[in-house]
């Protein structure tokens, strides 16, 4: 009962666990989400970046094929974490 709640949850959210690249790779993925929205706060331009991530099919849409009107994707921790050094750098 409890792996069907959890894994239920995890369905659910809509945060993007891990992005597996390297920081240049990341980087490309931030420099597209500035294109998209250049005059933004910071944890939209994350927000973005996990978008693209989806769109570009580089993780799993947790989700699954279920589209959300309106609805987005977000970072997890560490890699807000790595957005946040490629946009201070």
């Amino acid at each position: 009962m409890l792996a069907e709640n959890k894994k239920e949850r995890c369905m659910m959210s809509d945060r993007i666990d891990n992005i597996n690249l390297s920081l240049d790779e990341l980087r490309s993925l931030v420099l597209d989400a500035f294109k998209k929205t250049p005059q933004t706060q910071y944890l939209n331009i994350c927000n973005e970046v996990a978008n693209i991530a989806v769109e570009k099919e580089i993780v799993i849409n947790p989700r699954g094929n279920i589209h959300v009107y309106g609805g987005s994707f977000s970072l997890c921790g560490r890699d807000e974490d790595r957005v946040r050094e490629i946009v201070w750098i």
